[in-house]
Protein backbone atom coordinates (compact mmCIF):
# COMPACT_ATOMS: atom_id res chain seq x y z
CA UNK A 1 0.00 0.00 0.00
CA UNK A 2 1.07 3.75 -0.42
CA UNK A 3 0.27 6.48 1.42
CA UNK A 4 -2.46 7.98 0.48
CA UNK A 5 -3.23 12.08 2.13
CA UNK A 6 -2.09 15.50 1.97
CA UNK A 7 -3.43 17.88 4.88
CA UNK A 8 -5.34 20.10 2.15
CA UNK A 9 -7.94 19.07 0.10
CA UNK A 10 -6.77 21.52 -2.61
CA UNK A 11 -3.59 19.66 -3.96
CA UNK A 12 -4.67 18.33 -6.91
CA UNK A 13 -5.74 14.85 -7.35
CA UNK A 14 -2.99 13.17 -10.23
CA UNK A 15 -0.28 14.15 -7.98
CA UNK A 16 -1.18 11.15 -5.17
CA UNK A 17 -0.42 9.02 -8.49
CA UNK A 18 2.62 8.00 -10.53
CA UNK A 19 3.58 9.98 -13.82
CA UNK A 20 2.86 6.72 -15.44
CA UNK A 21 -0.96 6.20 -13.83
CA UNK A 22 -3.49 6.58 -16.90
CA UNK A 23 -5.99 8.15 -14.49
CA UNK A 24 -2.82 11.12 -13.70
CA UNK A 25 -3.80 13.31 -17.39
CA UNK A 26 -7.62 12.80 -16.80
CA UNK A 27 -7.00 14.26 -13.33
CA UNK A 28 -4.87 16.56 -13.84
CA UNK A 29 -6.87 18.59 -17.13
CA UNK A 30 -9.23 18.86 -14.71
CA UNK A 31 -8.11 19.98 -11.15
CA UNK A 32 -10.04 17.15 -9.42
CA UNK A 33 -9.50 16.70 -5.88
CA UNK A 34 -9.63 13.82 -3.18
CA UNK A 35 -10.31 13.52 0.47
CA UNK A 36 -7.60 13.54 2.84
CA UNK A 37 -6.86 11.63 5.78
CA UNK A 38 -6.64 8.73 4.61
CA UNK A 39 -4.27 5.70 3.59
CA UNK A 40 -5.75 3.15 0.75
CA UNK A 41 -4.09 -0.12 -1.13
CA UNK A 42 -3.14 1.02 -5.09
CA UNK A 43 -5.58 -1.72 -6.34
CA UNK A 44 -8.17 0.98 -4.29
CA UNK A 45 -6.69 3.97 -5.40
CA UNK A 46 -7.25 2.68 -9.22
CA UNK A 47 -11.36 1.43 -7.95
CA UNK A 48 -11.41 4.99 -6.84
CA UNK A 49 -10.22 6.85 -9.44
CA UNK A 50 -12.64 4.64 -11.74
CA UNK A 51 -15.62 5.45 -10.03
CA UNK A 52 -14.75 9.30 -9.87
CA UNK A 53 -14.38 9.32 -13.62
CA UNK A 54 -17.90 7.88 -14.07
CA UNK A 55 -19.28 10.45 -11.81
CA UNK A 56 -17.15 13.17 -12.71
CA UNK A 57 -18.44 12.43 -16.26
CA UNK A 58 -21.88 13.05 -15.55
CA UNK A 59 -21.57 16.28 -13.87
CA UNK A 60 -19.57 17.58 -16.71
CA UNK A 61 -22.24 16.69 -19.06
CA UNK A 62 -24.47 19.04 -16.99
CA UNK A 63 -22.17 21.20 -16.09
CA UNK A 64 -20.00 24.20 -16.97
CA UNK A 65 -16.24 23.48 -17.85
CA UNK A 66 -14.43 23.51 -14.56
CA UNK A 67 -16.46 22.01 -12.51
CA UNK A 68 -15.46 20.41 -9.09
CA UNK A 69 -16.17 17.23 -7.93
CA UNK A 70 -15.84 15.92 -4.67
CA UNK A 71 -16.21 11.82 -3.54
CA UNK A 72 -15.99 11.01 0.22
CA UNK A 73 -13.40 8.22 0.85
CA UNK A 74 -13.67 5.78 3.67
CA UNK A 75 -12.12 7.97 6.44
CA UNK A 76 -8.78 6.54 7.84
CA UNK A 77 -9.03 3.38 10.24
CA UNK A 78 -6.14 5.43 11.94
CA UNK A 79 -8.25 8.27 13.04
CA UNK A 80 -10.14 6.16 15.19
CA UNK A 81 -8.02 3.88 16.75
CA UNK A 82 -6.71 4.19 20.32
CA UNK A 83 -2.96 6.09 19.58
CA UNK A 84 -0.04 3.44 19.38
CA UNK A 85 2.65 6.39 19.47
CA UNK A 86 2.50 9.36 21.00
CA UNK A 87 4.95 11.62 19.09
CA UNK A 88 5.67 14.89 21.17
CA UNK A 89 7.11 18.16 19.30
CA UNK A 90 8.48 20.97 21.79
CA UNK A 91 7.97 24.19 20.07
CA UNK A 92 8.89 27.58 20.38
CA UNK A 93 8.37 30.56 17.05
CA UNK A 94 8.89 27.49 14.87
CA UNK A 95 6.40 29.00 12.13
CA UNK A 96 8.32 27.65 9.25
CA UNK A 97 9.33 24.11 10.66
CA UNK A 98 6.71 22.69 12.68
CA UNK A 99 3.72 22.09 10.71
CA UNK A 100 5.93 20.72 7.42
CA UNK A 101 7.63 18.38 9.87
CA UNK A 102 4.21 17.15 11.01
CA UNK A 103 3.42 16.42 7.87
CA UNK A 104 6.00 14.01 7.40
CA UNK A 105 5.40 12.84 10.59
CA UNK A 106 2.17 11.25 9.68
CA UNK A 107 3.43 10.47 5.90
CA UNK A 108 6.05 8.15 8.07
CA UNK A 109 3.61 6.93 10.72
CA UNK A 110 0.56 6.18 8.45
CA UNK A 111 2.86 4.58 5.92
CA UNK A 112 4.03 2.40 8.87
CA UNK A 113 0.57 1.17 9.88
CA UNK A 114 1.18 3.12 13.37
CA UNK A 115 -1.98 4.66 15.11
CA UNK A 116 -0.85 7.83 16.47
CA UNK A 117 -1.25 11.05 18.24
CA UNK A 118 1.29 14.51 17.39
CA UNK A 119 1.10 16.62 20.52
CA UNK A 120 2.79 20.26 19.73
CA UNK A 121 3.89 21.93 23.09
CA UNK A 122 4.72 25.26 22.74
CA UNK A 123 6.01 27.72 24.90
CA UNK A 124 4.03 30.46 24.45
CA UNK A 125 5.04 31.12 20.68
CA UNK A 126 5.51 34.85 19.16
CA UNK A 127 5.14 34.20 15.32
CA UNK A 128 2.40 31.85 14.08
CA UNK A 129 3.66 28.68 15.29
CA UNK A 130 0.26 27.42 16.96
CA UNK A 131 -1.83 29.18 13.87
CA UNK A 132 -0.20 27.41 11.09
CA UNK A 133 -0.65 24.16 12.73
CA UNK A 134 -4.59 24.87 13.70
CA UNK A 135 -5.23 26.14 10.21
CA UNK A 136 -3.43 23.06 8.41
CA UNK A 137 -4.47 20.53 10.26
CA UNK A 138 -7.88 21.73 11.64
CA UNK A 139 -9.63 18.32 10.40
CA UNK A 140 -7.32 16.10 11.94
CA UNK A 141 -7.97 15.27 15.65
CA UNK A 142 -4.74 13.23 16.32
CA UNK A 143 -2.60 16.84 16.10
CA UNK A 144 -2.66 18.38 19.01
CA UNK A 145 -1.64 21.74 19.28
CA UNK A 146 -1.02 23.04 23.08
CA UNK A 147 -0.11 26.51 24.17
CA UNK A 148 1.74 25.89 27.87
CA UNK A 149 0.95 28.79 30.75
CA UNK A 150 3.24 26.76 33.51
CA UNK A 151 6.64 26.54 34.02
CA UNK A 152 8.09 27.28 30.43
CA UNK A 153 11.57 25.46 29.05
CA UNK A 154 12.23 22.43 26.73
CA UNK A 155 12.35 19.59 29.45
CA UNK A 156 9.14 20.84 30.77
CA UNK A 157 7.24 20.92 27.94
CA UNK A 158 8.42 16.99 27.16
CA UNK A 159 7.59 16.09 30.37
CA UNK A 160 4.12 17.82 30.41
CA UNK A 161 3.86 16.26 26.90
CA UNK A 162 4.39 12.64 28.12
CA UNK A 163 1.67 13.25 30.93
CA UNK A 164 -0.60 14.01 28.26
CA UNK A 165 0.26 11.65 25.76
CA UNK A 166 -1.95 8.52 25.75
CA UNK A 167 -0.03 6.24 23.96
CA UNK A 168 2.02 3.21 24.39
CA UNK A 169 5.50 4.45 23.26
CA UNK A 170 6.43 8.20 23.14
CA UNK A 171 8.56 9.23 20.83
CA UNK A 172 10.36 12.74 21.33
CA UNK A 173 11.87 15.04 18.87
CA UNK A 174 13.09 18.55 17.91
CA UNK A 175 10.61 20.51 15.72
CA UNK A 176 13.37 22.07 13.25
CA UNK A 177 14.19 19.04 11.19
CA UNK A 178 17.17 18.55 13.42
CA UNK A 179 16.11 15.53 13.95
CA UNK A 180 15.31 13.49 10.78
CA UNK A 181 11.49 12.37 10.74
CA UNK A 182 12.41 9.75 8.04
CA UNK A 183 13.69 7.23 11.08
CA UNK A 184 11.21 7.63 13.43
CA UNK A 185 9.04 5.03 11.58
CA UNK A 186 12.15 2.34 12.07
CA UNK A 187 12.63 3.80 15.79
CA UNK A 188 8.86 2.59 16.64
CA UNK A 189 9.93 -0.76 15.07
CA UNK A 190 12.82 -1.37 17.31
CA UNK A 191 11.54 -0.02 20.24
CA UNK A 192 9.00 -3.14 20.20
CA UNK A 193 12.10 -5.50 20.91
CA UNK A 194 13.85 -2.57 23.09
CA UNK A 195 12.85 -0.34 25.98
CA UNK A 196 14.60 2.74 24.60
CA UNK A 197 15.60 3.29 21.47
CA UNK A 198 17.84 6.49 20.91
CA UNK A 199 19.58 8.64 17.46
CA UNK A 200 22.86 8.50 17.83
CA UNK A 201 25.44 11.07 15.45
CA UNK A 202 28.55 8.91 16.74
CA UNK A 203 27.46 5.40 16.15
CA UNK A 204 28.40 3.95 12.45
CA UNK A 205 26.11 5.87 9.93
CA UNK A 206 25.57 9.03 12.23
CA UNK A 207 26.65 12.55 11.96
CA UNK A 208 26.24 16.16 11.45
CA UNK A 209 26.23 18.42 8.32
CA UNK A 210 28.15 20.78 10.57
CA UNK A 211 31.70 18.99 10.90
CA UNK A 212 32.93 21.76 13.59
CA UNK A 213 29.34 20.99 15.87
CA UNK A 214 29.79 17.44 14.89
CA UNK A 215 33.36 17.47 16.49
CA UNK A 216 32.90 19.67 19.74
CA UNK A 217 29.84 17.91 20.34
CA UNK A 218 31.55 14.69 20.18
CA UNK A 219 34.28 15.36 22.63
CA UNK A 220 31.43 16.83 24.70
CA UNK A 221 30.18 13.34 25.03
CA UNK A 222 33.06 11.51 25.25
CA UNK A 223 33.79 13.77 28.33
CA UNK A 224 30.10 12.87 29.75
CA UNK A 225 30.34 9.11 29.03
CA UNK A 226 33.63 8.80 30.85
CA UNK A 227 32.60 10.87 33.43
CA UNK A 228 28.92 9.09 34.12
CA UNK A 229 30.10 5.52 33.15
CA UNK A 230 27.31 5.68 30.16
CA UNK A 231 27.59 3.49 27.29
CA UNK A 232 25.75 5.13 24.98
CA UNK A 233 27.74 7.14 22.92
CA UNK A 234 25.66 10.30 22.60
CA UNK A 235 23.82 11.16 25.44
CA UNK A 236 22.57 14.57 24.10
CA UNK A 237 20.73 13.70 21.01
CA UNK A 238 17.00 14.15 22.75
CA UNK A 239 15.72 12.04 19.93
CA UNK A 240 14.04 8.73 21.27
CA UNK A 241 11.50 6.57 21.33
CA UNK A 242 10.88 4.84 24.79
CA UNK A 243 8.25 2.47 25.75
CA UNK A 244 5.81 4.52 28.26
CA UNK A 245 5.52 1.61 30.87
CA UNK A 246 9.54 2.30 31.57
CA UNK A 247 8.50 5.93 31.81
CA UNK A 248 6.27 5.39 34.55
CA UNK A 249 9.12 3.94 36.84
CA UNK A 250 11.07 7.41 36.16
CA UNK A 251 11.42 10.49 38.40
CA UNK A 252 10.04 12.97 35.88
CA UNK A 253 9.95 15.94 37.78
CA UNK A 254 13.85 15.14 38.58
CA UNK A 255 14.99 14.04 34.94
CA UNK A 256 13.23 16.67 32.82
CA UNK A 257 14.46 20.01 33.89
CA UNK A 258 16.82 22.82 32.40
CA UNK A 259 17.38 22.05 29.12
CA UNK A 260 18.86 19.00 27.05
CA UNK A 261 21.36 18.07 29.54
CA UNK A 262 17.64 16.49 30.86
CA UNK A 263 19.04 13.66 28.00
CA UNK A 264 21.78 12.62 30.03
CA UNK A 265 19.79 11.93 33.12
CA UNK A 266 17.56 9.98 31.26
CA UNK A 267 19.95 7.94 30.06
CA UNK A 268 21.63 7.54 33.40
CA UNK A 269 18.86 6.58 35.05
CA UNK A 270 17.90 3.74 32.22
CA UNK A 271 20.87 2.54 32.85
CA UNK A 272 20.85 2.51 36.15
CA UNK A 273 17.56 0.15 35.62
CA UNK A 274 18.85 -1.76 33.47
CA UNK A 275 16.57 -0.64 30.54
CA UNK A 276 17.55 -2.19 27.08
CA UNK A 277 18.39 0.78 24.89
CA UNK A 278 19.22 0.43 21.22
CA UNK A 279 21.39 3.66 19.66
CA UNK A 280 20.58 3.82 15.76
CA UNK A 281 22.44 6.38 13.27
CA UNK A 282 20.67 9.27 12.71
CA UNK A 283 22.01 12.98 10.41
CA UNK A 284 21.49 15.48 12.11
CA UNK A 285 21.30 18.86 8.93
CA UNK A 286 21.00 22.33 9.80
CA UNK A 287 18.02 24.19 10.15
CA UNK A 288 16.38 25.52 6.69
CA UNK A 289 14.21 28.29 8.85
CA UNK A 290 14.60 30.35 11.68
CA UNK A 291 17.64 30.43 14.39
CA UNK A 292 18.56 28.15 17.02
CA UNK A 293 17.61 29.12 20.83
CA UNK A 294 20.92 27.17 22.27
CA UNK A 295 23.14 29.78 23.54
CA UNK A 296 26.38 27.81 22.91
CA UNK A 297 27.99 29.20 25.98
CA UNK A 298 25.57 29.26 28.51
CA UNK A 299 24.59 25.97 27.66
CA UNK A 300 27.96 24.26 27.78
CA UNK A 301 28.44 26.07 31.20
CA UNK A 302 24.63 24.46 32.41
CA UNK A 303 25.62 20.99 31.12
CA UNK A 304 28.90 20.75 32.67
CA UNK A 305 27.38 21.93 35.73
CA UNK A 306 25.10 19.26 35.48
CA UNK A 307 26.75 16.58 34.57
CA UNK A 308 29.56 17.36 37.84
CA UNK A 309 26.16 17.20 40.00
CA UNK A 310 25.21 14.12 38.75
CA UNK A 311 28.41 12.28 39.30
CA UNK A 312 28.35 14.16 43.08
CA UNK A 313 25.17 12.72 43.93
CA UNK A 314 25.64 9.36 42.13
CA UNK A 315 29.09 9.27 44.49
CA UNK A 316 27.39 10.89 47.71
CA UNK A 317 23.51 10.55 47.77
CA UNK A 318 22.34 7.11 46.45
CA UNK A 319 22.25 8.53 42.97
CA UNK A 320 18.57 9.76 42.68
CA UNK A 321 17.73 12.95 40.81
CA UNK A 322 16.01 15.31 42.97
CA UNK A 323 14.16 18.65 41.52
CA UNK A 324 16.69 20.98 41.83
CA UNK A 325 16.64 24.04 39.62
Amino acid sequence: SRPFFFPLSRTPAYSRFGVDDPHGDFFASHGLNLPTYTAIADAEVREVADAFHRIALRHWEAGPPGTTVALRVPADPVDLAPPQVSIILPTYNEEGNAHRIISELRTQMIHAGHSFEILVMDDQSTDRTVAEIEERFRHDPRVRPLVRSEERGLARSICDGIRRSRGEFVLVMDSDFNHDPAVTGQMVRMAHYYDMVSGSRFTTGGGMQSKARWFFSLLFNLWIRLLLFLPTQDNLAGFYCIRRRKLDELDLAGIFRNYGDYYFRLLHEAHARKFTILEIPVWYRDRDYGVSKTPFVRTLLLYTREALGLRFRTWFGGGKNNGRS
